[in-house]
């Protein structure tokens, strides 16, 4: 009976004939809904998928030097507040803390190198995390919907290989100082970050990274080095009243649609002329804020698209306003006039 056994002691039966355990299984001890302790000794290596699933009266766990992965091994442990990870573990798989709802601290080694998908999703009671360098690999949501989080530091991380890793975190200090790629999606929804820094030679930042994120401080502002600027990344931010510099970013040649969309406060956003447009900027709260001179026109295209240019200051941007079945536009000429001047301007760049 499942719900009668407390507490677990493993032992190897004959260690000195060779008859070890060296892996805890599947499910084993999944569902033992009254154990409160267990003693792992230090020849297991690896910790199988919900070993200790839904083991709900467990409150800490102490893992063995001699592990070096840990499965989806303690998802949905409620009632766990501690966990020791030794240096030897490599590899913290997907879902292996998740719903670990009073976990409240937990230090990741320098022996790590990859966090599996979910990994520490939904740890309601987390408040930090720090991320050593060794790690290569972080997962989709692997810190997603932590919702007690205050501080999110991987300043030494280069590189988060997946998407939606920290989204709807509530964290209000962000560091990813060392980081050059950032994923779609990867800080959506963190409406509490009052903080955000950067490396300012990062390349790439995917779409709705920061969506919905309310920043004040952005650090640094000019960015040399970015090659991709995917839609939606500061989405929805009308707290920042700073400016974004990315006139050195030589390599970005698109920058997509609803980029600075919503953000209301933002005082001014540099750019070099970009050589083919795509899709285009979607910021008209930003423009209408900054009383630039919007000018609708119409161009025969495919699916009877409607663009708008933003003249201010001898800076002509072209942006994706809406798709528009409407009637239509007739080229007058101020926008002839306009648009001539956007042409001279990128000096023969391709306008697509």
């Amino acid at each position: 009976n499942k719900n009668v056994v407390k507490e677990i002691m493993i032992e190897n039966l004959d260690e000195k004939n060779g008859l070890v355990i060296t892996n805890i299984g599947a499910s084993v001890f999944s569902g033992l809904t009254n154990m409160t302790t267990i003693e792992i000794p230090d020849t297991i290596t690896s910790i199988g998928e919900s070993a200790f699933y839904q083991c709900n009266t467990l409150t800490s766990i102490v893992i063995p030097n001699s592990v070096t992965t840990i499965g989806s091994a303690f998802s949905s442990c409620e009632s766990l507040t501690s966990v020791t990870i030794p240096n030897s573990v490599t590899s913290i798989g997907s879902s292996a803390f998740w719903y670990c709802t009073k976990l409240a601290n937990i230090t990741i080694p320098n022996s790590v190198t990859i966090i599996g998908d979910s990994a520490f999703a939904n740890c309601a009671s987390l408040t930090r995390i720090t991320i050593p360098d060794s790690v290569t690999s972080i997962g989709d949501h692997a810190f997603s919907d932590t919702k007690a989080i205050s501080s999110i530091v991987a300043d030494k991380v280069v590189n988060i290989s997946s998407s939606y890793t920290f989204e709807n975190s509530s964290a209000t200090n962000i560091s990813l100082k060392s980081i050059m790629n950032i994923p779609g999606g990867c800080f959506q929804g963190c409406n509490a970050l009052q903080e955000l820094t950067l490396n300012s030679a990062i390349t790439n930042i995917g779409g709705s990274a920061f969506n919905s994120c309310q920043f004040q401080k952005l650090t640094p502002t000019k960015f040399n080095n970015l090659k991709y600027l995917g839609n939606n990344v500061w989405n929805g931010n009308s707290t920042y009243a700073g400016s974004i510099d990315l006139k050195k970013s030589t390599d970005l040649t698109i920058i997509y649609d609803h980029t600075f969309a919503a953000c209301t406060k933002i005082s001014e956003i540099k750019f070099k002329p970009l050589r083919i447009l795509k899709k285009f900027l979607s910021f008209s709260d930003f423009c209408k804020k900054n009383d630039y001179d919007i000018v609708h026109f119409h161009l025969t295209r495919p699916y009877d698209v409607m663009y708008s240019l933003c003249v201010k200051k001898d800076t002509y941007v072209i942006f994706h306003s809406h798709f528009a079945n409407r009637r239509d536009y007739r080229l007058s000429e101020k926008i002839t006039e306009c648009l001539f001047k956007f042409i001279m301007r990128i000096k023969g760049d391709v306008f697509m």
